[in-house]
């Protein structure tokens, strides 16, 4: 396995170790010190796959220094958000975007983590890194909160063979609070009245073409149709690549689509969120309480239906996915195998919970 920088995929320059996990969540969870059990990893003196277990804080990887430095700054900014979605204190929408950013580069973290740890049995060569896919595709983060007193981080859905061939949704846990997060490109941006693909096909592996429409500029709710649990706070930040805006100009320039983006230069979409008249509105810029939650869940029995959700939501991404038609014969092979495994994988999982 080559080892590469976890932010910018090069050759480590003036190698450093980046805490996927930050330590300053370790020490606001418990005993930064702790030990953490991470599986299936594979174990070569048993020649079988096993439970690794590792204090948190050597939970790292390979990164450069001028890289893991310039993202300190993300990391101080997202520790003060934390700390007040803990509190229960107000929050703007520039904060809701930071923690959406800081979700990004935790996914692909653990995503390159697991690579790592799991001496990559997924069998992917991996063309997506922190820096590359960060603040690129439409994002949400739902959040949940209980009242039970529990201490901890947990992260789920990120050892399952979906989250290794598609990064795209985990949940995120600390203490009381359960962060689920997906991002993707096009996630909503069709009910969101946005331009959209009405066919996605394999260009050539792993590239692939999309025959884009103008969108019909008018918003459908829910803006996601698949059961998801909205006993939370749903927050929403359509965002537009480069590559789509350059390629359509003419679609992107519309006043419906610019008035949904907070920057047209760099496409980053406004924060929004569903209030609870069930209406879509625009994140406030000025500290609210919108984001708290309109309900809190029970810890113990609601954890297994969160998980549950998580799974079942990355075999929703992965079918969401092209055409598999559009490959040849060996290709679409492997991704129906792909799909099987990570089904077979999250439907045993499930019968767990």
């Amino acid at each position: 396995m080559k080892k590469v920088c976890v932010f910018c995929g090069e050759k480590p320059a003036d190698k450093s170790l980046e805490h996927v996990i930050p330590s300053w969540l370790l020490k606001m969870t418990g005993d930064p010190k702790r030990s953490a059990q991470f599986a299936p990893v594979w174990n070569e003196k048993k020649a079988k796959f096993d439970v690794l277990s590792i204090p948190f804080d050597q939970f790292r990887f390979p990164a450069c220094k001028e890289c893991n430095e310039r993202y300190s700054a993300l990391e101080n900014r997202a520790k003060v958000i934390i700390d007040s979605i803990m509190s229960g204190h107000a929050l703007s929408s520039a904060d809701l975007a930071l923690l959406l950013s800081w979700l990004d580069k935790v996914r692909i973290g653990l995503w390159l983590g697991y690579y790592y740890l799991q001496k990559n049995i997924a069998g992917i060569e991996p063309h997506m890194f922190i820096d590359s896919r960060s603040n690129t595709s439409d994002r949400l983060v739902f959040i949940y909160r209980t009242l039970q007193a529990q201490s901890g981080v947990r992260f789920i859905g990120v050892n399952m063979p979906a989250f290794q061939y598609a990064p795209c949704c985990f949940t995120l846990q600390i203490n009381h609070i359960f962060l689920f997060n997906t991002s993707t490109d096009f996630l909503f941006s069709r009910r969101l009245g946005l331009p959209f693909p009405r066919a996605i096909s394999w260009a050539s592996w792993p590239y692939m073409s999309f025959d884009m429409s103008p969108g019909r500029e008018r918003v459908m709710l829910p803006l996601i149709r698949k059961n998801l649990d909205t006993r939370c706070s749903q927050i929403y930040q359509p965002m537009f690549r480069s590559k789509f805006r350059l390629s359509h100009p003419n679609m992107y320039a519309r006043n419906y689509v610019r008035d949904l983006m907070e920057d047209p230069l760099l496409g980053i979409g406004n924060i929004l969120y569903v209030a609870p008249n069930n209406h879509l509105c625009e994140y406030p810029s000025t500290p609210s309480r919108e984001w708290i939650p309109p309900e809190n869940v029970k810890l113990w029995s609601e954890r297994g239906l969160i998980a549950r959700q998580t799974f079942e939501f990355q075999l929703f991404l992965m079918r969401l996915g092209p055409n598999p038609d559009s490959l040849d014969p060996k290709q679409r092979d492997v991704a129906e195998k792909q799909y099987k495994m990570s089904q077979d994988m999250a439907d045993m999982i499930i019968k767990k919970l």
